[in-house]
């Protein structure tokens, strides 16, 4: 099975158990507090109401969408914390530790920001 492949099938599986909760990564909150066009300032704690989660091909992997004041957001599964008690999170969670792998080995930092070196 590809990469691409297992992405859309735990899609599939997680539209069955949205909307999910999660909350924001460091990176997610540092990104968010850094956008030129329109800061968001995150919590760490705070609670993100996932909607839909899409597949944004490999360079993107999967994306998850939310709300925040008034916006749809989209970030990268693997900027999101995940809810230890999701009936998907080990699965999730596995796919985030590879995809991380992934990023690294593609020189890519996890912001989706190509490395120079």
């Amino acid at each position: 099975m590809t990469e691409e492949d297992y992405a859309l099938d735990l899609i599939e599986r997680l539209k069955l158990t949205l909307p999910m909760i999660a909350t924001p990564s460091k990176v997610l909150i540092a990104n968010m507090r850094q956008r030129e066009d329109n800061p968001i300032k995150l919590k760490p704690k705070q609670k993100l109401r996932i909607d839909s989660c899409l597949y944004m091909g490999l360079d993107g992997g999967i994306a998850c969408a939310y709300r925040l004041k008034d916006q749809a957001v989209i970030s990268s599964i693997t900027h999101l914390k995940l809810d230890h008690k999701h009936p998907l999170y080990k699965e999730m969670r596995a796919y985030q530790l590879a995809r991380i792998d992934w990023l690294a080995k593609n020189h890519y930092r996890n912001d989706g920001i190509l490395w120079d070196g």
